[in-house]
């Protein structure tokens, strides 16, 4: 089977999910192509090594990846980061050109306009769409206060409907997510949870003193703690 990957995030970028799923769909004997941007995640700023181009097809660790054009941008201006999303929108379905005979095509979502390119490619080739719904647009975007501009959210919620719509599948990380896109009116037998793993041999045991401190100085003592290690920043 022949996988097209297409992802805003790719190696080296630090974004795990797309090269893993490559890497592991490769090792089980599928042709894995990828279409991304130029990486420039998280700031921004195009980086070493690289240089912008319209397209670029490259074997990256026996993968092929081809990029396309996609403006550098991920701070809190609204116009540069619509300006990034729509020119990676609008340049990845030129991949085309260089892709042949693909059988499916995973989507990483966000941004939502992912899922507008992987609609276009899809019509061209013929692949159905898994998309995969990391992040709930246009909800995280106003939440963060990247967008307030009513019509443009309004845009945003019918373009996610679109998406949703046109896709195969969709996978999301948990309950209240799936949920969510049942209430959007999203087939519910199309909707699959596929929570995050890990390898929990990554992580050293606890060092009993250290964490005994660590409560004395926070005063946590006998109080159940937890902590969330994921992205606290702008999206």
């Amino acid at each position: 089977m022949h996988v097209l990957i297409l992802t805003h995030y790719y190696a080296p970028e630090p974004v795990r999910k797309p090269i893993e799923l490559a890497q592991e769909l490769q090792l089980l004997g599928h042709q894995v192509s990828v279409v991304t941007g130029f990486p420039n995640y998280p700031t921004g700023n195009l980086y070493r090594d690289y240089r912008l181009k319209f397209l670029d097809s490259t074997q990256e660790g026996g993968i092929d990846v081809t990029r396309t054009y996609e403006y550098p941008y991920h701070g809190k201006n609204a116009f540069r980061r619509v300006l990034n999303y729509v020119s990676a929108m609008v340049s990845a379905p030129f991949a085309l050109t260089r892709i042949r005979d693909v059988d499916v095509i995973y989507v990483l979502h966000p941004p939502l306009t992912i899922g507008i390119a992987a609609r276009v490619i899809s019509f061209l080739s013929g692949a159905p769409i898994v998309y995969d719904v990391q992040d709930i647009w246009p909800e995280s975007v106003v939440v963060s206060g990247l967008i307030n501009n009513r019509f443009l959210i309004k845009i945003m919620k019918l373009t996610e409907r679109f998406v949703y719509h046109k896709a195969r599948s969709l996978i999301v990380v948990t309950k209240g997510a799936r949920r969510n896109l049942i209430e959007k009116g999203v087939d519910e037998s199309k909707i699959h949870i596929l929570p995050h793993i890990t390898d929990e041999k990554i992580f050293q045991a606890v060092d009993q003193t250290r964490d005994d401190q660590i409560r004395e100085e926070y005063e946590f003592k006998d109080k159940f703690v937890f902590m969330f290690a994921g992205n606290l920043g702008t999206i």
